[in-house]
């Protein structure tokens, strides 16, 4: 694998993985489908809080994730070393 390769990131998400590999053609595509997969992913979580509502703290944790989710391109040697100062620093 080459590290310079551009990777699409929820830099709110603590790192922890990659949304997809992309080139610089379409990175801004590659983005706006992470966003989009983002927002069905909150309402999946809405639709858990109501119809499972004795996990409503959990399902609440995981809807906020996604909808603080931001993403952005960098190289995957970027997103390696940002992933290892996010897993250090706790």
């Amino acid at each position: 694998m080459n590290n310079n390769e551009l990777v699409v990131v929820n830099v709110n998400g603590g790192f922890t993985n990659v949304w997809n590999f992309c080139d610089a053609d379409n990175a801004l595509e590659e983005i706006a489908r992470a966003e989009k997969s983002a927002a069905e992913t909150v309402a999946t979580y809405e639709s858990h809080i109501k119809n499972f509502p004795d996990r409503k703290e959990y399902w609440e944790s995981c809807k906020a994730e996604y909808e603080n989710a931001k993403y952005e391109v960098m190289t995957f040697d970027e997103f390696l070393a940002r992933q290892k100062i996010s897993m250090v620093s706790g």
